[in-house]
């Protein structure tokens, strides 16, 4: 059974959203629950109904990541996984997975750098399912 999946990306990154929408189709295909969503308008019941988190950022800071960021250090993902794409030397995604740290979850795998193809999408993706 494939994991309720909560795609995210930062808002304002159309080359993220793209990955992202390509992520949704697959999951969608693969008979996988899944809602995809910019960062700026995810819901803390969508986090807590999700198993696996897929995120897409490039800033560090970004202000479209804030909220979750800050639900972040309150909450206890234990049990659930996280995967991250973005770009290469995009600090973005370190900075997600810092703010994940006291939350238990569990990294998937490697990081995707979305230029790599949309072949390596799929392939990063389904992995990341299968984790």
């Amino acid at each position: 059974m494939k994991p309720k999946t909560l795609i995210v990306y930062e808002d304002a990154q159309e080359d993220l959203a793209q990955a992202a929408r390509d992520m949704e189709r697959l999951a969608q295909s693969s008979g996988a629950a899944v809602r995809l969503r910019a960062a700026s308008a995810v819901t803390v019941s969508e986090v807590l109904a999700s198993r696996l988190y897929v995120f897409g950022a490039r800033a560090p800071e970004s202000p479209f990541y804030a909220e979750l960021r800050r639900l972040f250090q309150g909450i206890n993902l234990a049990g659930r996984r996280a995967a991250f794409f973005g770009s290469p030397g995009s600090e973005g995604v370190a900075t997600l997975k810092a703010s994940l740290k006291d939350t238990d979850i569990a990294f998937s795998g490697p990081d995707l750098d979305i230029g790599s193809g949309p072949e390596a999408v799929a392939a990063w993706f389904k992995a990341a399912m299968d984790f």
